[in-house]
This record gives structure tokens, sequence and C-alpha cells, in this order.
């Protein structure tokens, strides 16, 4: 019963960590510029500079490669 019960929770662990992986690698729009700002010349310059600030392309990258070797 107890081998069971590890089963269970490793699968719910690794389904888990998969939902996971699809929501940043397919679902994540990080690293586009949202719609908002293609008519906002001035706004999308600061978006940009805001996410190069931030760090978004490397920290995304990051996190995806964590989960790659996870799953």
């Amino acid at each position: 019963m107890l081998l069971l019960e590890i089963f269970y929770d490793c699968h719910n662990l690794l389904r888990d960590m998969l939902h996971c992986s699809h929501l940043v690698n397919l679902s994540s729009d990080l690293l586009d510029t949202p719609d908002f700002y293609w008519d906002r010349e001035e706004l999308e310059v600061l978006y940009s500079k805001t996410c190069n600030y931030l760090n978004i392309a490397r920290r995304t990258k990051a996190r995806s490669t964590l989960l790659g070797r996870v799953v």
C-alpha cells in the first residue's frame, strides 16, 4: 500500500512539472511584446527597457532549462 502511494505521489509531481514546463515553454508570452504596446511606441520602448533591466529572457531560459533537467 505504501509503495502505491509513493507511486501516485511521484506521478502527480511529474504531471505538475510537465504542466509547468508546458506553461513556460509553449504558453508563455514573456519574450513577446504584448499587442498593447504596438500602437504606443514610447511605452514599447519603456517595456523593452524594463524587460532588459529585469533580464526576462535570461530568467525564462534558466527556468526552462531547470525544468528540462527535472523532467
